[in-house]
C-alpha cells in the first residue's frame, strides 16, 4: 500500500482538528489492509464520521472503508516504446 502511514497520520490529525474520535491506529490499518487484500489492485478510501449524533457523548465515530478498481490509464498517457537507433 502506497504511503499508508502518512495517509493514516493525516486522517488522525484531521479527526483531532474536528473533534472526531479516532479508532486505534492498528485497527484502521488492519481494516485498510484487509479491504485492499480482498479487492486486489484498487484504490482504498476511508470515511470517518462523528457518529450518529456527534453532539452527544457515547454515540461514537463511524468508519467506512471501501475499495474501487484502479481506473484504466487513458491511451494518451501510456508510454509508447520505441527502438533507439543507436542501440543494436
Amino acid at each position: 500500500m502506497f504511503r499508508l502511514g502518512g495517509h493514516v497520520d493525516r486522517l488522525a490529525r484531521s479527526a483531532e482538528a474536528l473533534g472526531i474520535a479516532f479508532p486505534p491506529r492498528g485497527d484502521i490499518e488492519s481494516w485498510i489492509a484487509g479491504r485492499a487484500a480482498a479487492a486486489g489492485d484498487c484504490i482504498v478510501r476511508v470515511v470517518l464520521t462523528g457518529g450518529t449524533d456527534a453532539g452527544r457523548p457515547g454515540t461514537g465515530s463511524s468508519v467506512i472503508v471501501f475499495a474501487e478498481p484502479v481506473p484504466a490509464t487513458p491511451a494518451r498517457l501510456r508510454v509508447l516504446p520505441i527502438e533507439a537507433p543507436w542501440h543494436t
